[in-house]
C-alpha cells in the first residue's frame, strides 16, 4: 500500500505504541481508476438488508392527581395511565437451497400501564420533615434497541455484530423512598434518604463470543444485543449537607458556602447466559456503586465563584453471556469544574467556566482482577467565557 499512503502517520492516546497510517484519497482514486482489475465488487445485501428497520410508536396518556394537607401532614396521590402501541418492520432472511430471500415482515406490540403515586410529608417540627413515597414507573426501550437492525463489521480478524431486539419489553419498577430533612437554620440543610427499586424487565446489553463464517473462513465473533432481565433491583442511601452562608466567619469569609452529597448504591440483575442458565450481576448497567459531589462557593451581589468536585464509582459497561471475566467495567473517575461570574452592570454579567480541569478521561477494564484495559478514552478540558444580559423591562 505504499503507493497510496500519505507521507505522515499519527498516534492516539487510547492505543499507545500503535502507529496509524493515512491514505491519500487522490492516490487511492487514481489507483482504482487505472487498475480496475485489482478490485472486485462485493454483494452487501446480507449486511444492508438486516440493518434496515422501520418503527412507529404511538403513545396516549392521561393522569389524575389530588392532595390534602393540614399543619402537620401533606398527602398527594394520583396515577398515570399509559397506552403505547409499537409497529416494527424489518427484512428477514429465509435461506433455502443455498439461496436467501429477504422478506419484509411487520410486528405489532403494545402495553398498558397504570402507574400510581402516593407521597406523604410529616412535619415533626417547623425545622424537621419526614417524606415517604411509593411510585410505579416505566421506561421504554430506545428506538435502536427496539428495531431489529443488525450492523456487521469485519476488521480482517474479528467479526462484530450489533443488533436490536424487537421483542424487548419496557422496564417497570416499584419505587420506595424514605427521607429525613433537618433545617437547623434558614440557609442550612441536612438530610438522609433511603430508597429501594423493585425492577422488572430491566434492559441490559449482553455480549456473546463465538465464530462466524466469512467467505468460507471461520473468524472470532462478538455479538451485542439488548435483552430483558428476569429480575433486577436497586437499593441505596443518600446523604446531603448544604450551608449557603458561613455567617460565623469574619469579614468577607462569611460569604463562603459549601455543599456535599454522597450516594451509595447496590444493584443487581439476572443475566441469561449462552447456555440458557442465569447469572446474577452485582450492579446495574451504567449504575455506579457510589457518587460524591462537593462544592465550595463564594457569593456576593456582584461576584460569584464555585469549585466543584465529582467522583463516580465503578459501573458495569457491558456484561458477557459467555464468561464472567469478560464483563467490561467502567472505572472510577474524578472531575473538577470551576466557574466565576462578575456582574459589572445591573443587567450584564460576564461568566467564565472550566470543565474537567484535570482532563480526566474514561477507562474500561475486564478480566478476573480488572487488570485488562479494554478501552481508554481521553477527555480534554473545555473553557467557556460568555456575556449574559438580563434587561429589566
Amino acid at each position: 500500500m505504499s503507493d497510496v499512503l500519505m507521507n505522515k502517520t499519527i498516534s492516539i492516546q487510547s492505543a499507545p505504541g500503535e502507529t496509524f497510517y493515512l491514505i491519500d484519497p487522490d492516490k487511492a482514486f487514481a489507483k482504482l481508476k487505472n487498475n480496475k482489475s485489482l478490485f472486485k465488487s462485493t454483494d452487501t445485501t446480507s449486511t444492508t438488508k438486516p440493518a434496515y428497520y422501520h418503527l412507529q410508536e404511538s403513545i396516549t396518556a392521561t393522569y389524575f392527581q389530588t392532595g390534602w394537607q393540614n399543619r402537620y401532614v401533606t398527602l398527594q396521590g394520583g396515577f398515570r395511565w399509559d397506552h403505547t402501541r409499537v409497529g416494527i418492520g424489518n427484512f428477514n432472511g429465509v435461506t433455502e437451497k443455498s439461496s436467501t430471500d429477504w422478506i419484509y415482515q411487520t410486528r405489532n406490540s403494545g402495553y398498558d400501564y397504570y402507574l400510581p403515586s402516593v407521597i406523604g410529608i410529616l412535619n415533626l417540627t417547623p425545622a424537621m420533615k419526614v417524606r415517604a413515597a411509593f411510585t410505579e414507573s416505566a421506561g421504554r426501550p430506545d428506538y435502536g434497541q427496539y428495531g431489529a437492525a443488525t450492523s456487521t463489521t469485519f476488521d480482517g480478524a474479528t467479526v462484530n455484530i450489533s443488533q436490536g431486539n424487537p421483542n424487548l419489553k419496557p422496564r417497570n419498577a416499584y419505587n420506595y423512598d424514605l427521607d429525613y430533612e433537618w433545617y437547623p437554620t434558614t440557609d442550612t440543610l441536612l438530610s438522609v434518604g433511603l430508597f429501594y427499586k423493585d425492577i422488572h424487565n430491566e434492559i441490559y446489553d449482553r455480549t456473546s463470543y463465538g465464530v462466524t463464517s466469512m467467505n468460507g473462513t471461520l473468524y472470532p465473533t462478538v455479538v451485542s444485543e439488548p435483552l430483558n432481565a428476569s429480575g433486577a433491583g436497586l437499593r441505596g442511601v443518600e446523604f446531603q449537607f448544604l450551608k449557603e452562608k458561613m455567617a460565623f466567619l469574619p469579614g468577607p469569609l462569611k460569604n463562603l458556602g459549601i455543599s456535599f452529597n454522597a450516594t451509595f448504591l447496590q444493584g443487581f440483575y439476572e443475566l441469561e447466559m449462552d447456555d440458557g442458565s442465569q447469572r446474577r450481576i452485582n450492579g446495574l448497567q451504567n449504575q455506579p456503586g457510589h457518587m460524591y459531589n462537593a462544592s465550595l462557593f463564594y457569593s456576593t451581589p456582584k461576584f460569584e465563584a464555585r469549585v466543584a468536585y465529582n467522583r463516580v464509582g465503578k459501573s458495569l459497561y457491558s456484561a458477557s453471556g459467555t464468561a464472567s471475566w469478560q464483563d467490561i467495567w467502567m472505572q472510577e473517575r474524578d472531575q473538577i469544574d470551576l466557574q466565576v461570574g462578575y456582574r459589572f452592570l445591573k443587567w450584564a454579567t460576564v461568566t467564565g467556566q472550566v470543565q474537567n480541569l484535570t482532563a480526566s478521561g474514561y477507562q474500561t477494564r475486564m478480566g478476573r482482577h480488572f487488570n485488562l484495559i479494554q478501552n481508554s478514552h481521553p477527555v480534554g478540558r473545555s473553557v467557556w467565557i460568555g456575556l449574559r444580559f438580563q434587561p429589566d423591562f
